[in-house]
Parts: C-alpha cells; sequence; structure tokens
C-alpha cells in the first residue's frame, strides 16, 4: 500500500506539480528564476519536511490521535490553496505587465503542433 501511495505521489509531482511550478517561472528574469528555484527547493521542500515531521511527532508527544492531527492540517492546507491562488494571480499580472499571453493551445494544455 505505501508503495503504491508513493508511486501515485511521484506521478502526480512529475506530472502535475513539476509543470505548474515551471510555467510559474517563465515570466521571471533568469536571475529571479535560479534564486527563486534555489529557495524553493531548499527552504519550502526541505524546510518544510523537517518541520512538518517536527510537528507531527510534537502532536504525537503532545497525545493527539491521527484524526486530530489531521483535522489540525485543514488551516495548513488552507493557507497552501491561498497561496497557490495568490501566485496564480501574480503570474497573470506578471504575464500580463510584460506582454506575454499564452497562446489558445497553452491555455488549453496543449501542445501546439
Amino acid at each position: 500500500m505505501v508503495i503504491a501511495f508513493q508511486a501515485i505521489q511521484r506521478t502526480a509531482n512529475f506530472a502535475i506539480s513539476n509543470p505548474a511550478r515551471e510555467c510559474l517561472f517563465t515570466v521571471l528574469a533568469r536571475e529571479e528564476k535560479y534564486k527563486a528555484k534555489n529557495v524553493i527547493d531548499i527552504v519550502v521542500f526541505r524546510g518544510m519536511d523537517a518541520a512538518s515531521g517536527w510537528l507531527f511527532a510534537a502532536l504525537r508527544g503532545a497525545g493527539l490521535e491521527l484524526g486530530a492531527i489531521s483535522l489540525a492540517t485543514i488551516p495548513v492546507t488552507a493557507g497552501w490553496l491561498a497561496l497557490a491562488l495568490a501566485l496564480g494571480h501574480v503570474h497573470e499580472r506578471r504575464t500580463r505587465d510584460s506582454g506575454l499571453h499564452a497562446s489558445p493551445a497553452m491555455a488549453s494544455g496543449t501542445k501546439g503542433v
């Protein structure tokens, strides 16, 4: 079960998350792009992996069961959703300001042939 879940998670990361994240970088200058990628890789992914492990251990140590911990993650998920929406709006604004416009093929998710 764990192996199946990890395979699905990795597939989703490579098929959905990575392309979506890379799309955000299209309106950045080269220097901004590489600085942002370093922050995302080091601070966000690795830092949040460590912090979530510590937080889970702390909540378990405080006596919370898995159900209560799951409920406690709802505000965190809402925060990530708000961040994703804000990043999308900033990307749209930067795209509009830079004069870059996605082609209809790109907007629909298909490749122009």
